[in-house]
């Protein structure tokens, strides 16, 4: 295991990261494409940073929250035990997240 906090590199911010994704669906990647993507990469940073224990995945009402949600499907088919808090009702979820 790595030590994740000092490799990680910076993170773009919210408009940068907003106008990527605009990018990538102007180019014909659907929402769900870049869910599907970032649950995968989630899912991936995480088996390999914390390969043990109970995971606890907190998931809001819009897209990242659908991320969350998404990421945590492919980490449960792996066999990990977690919970996945919902930080809003079921009924309050917004775009992409509505379908994770």
């Amino acid at each position: 295991m790595s030590d994740f906090f000092t490799e990680l590199a910076p993170l773009p911010d919210a408009p940068t990261m907003r106008a990527a994704d605009e990018a990538a669906i102007a180019a014909g990647a659907g929402g769900g494409q870049l869910m599907a993507r970032a649950a995968d990469g989630l899912a991936d940073v995480v088996a390999r940073e914390l390969p043990d224990g109970l995971l606890v995945v907190l998931c809001g009402k819009g897209n990242n929250g659908g991320d969350g949600y998404a990421a945590a499907q492919r980490l449960r088919a792996a066999g990990r035990e977690l919970r996945v808090v919902a930080l809003a009702p079921v009924d309050e979820l917004t775009g992409e997240a509505r379908g994770a």
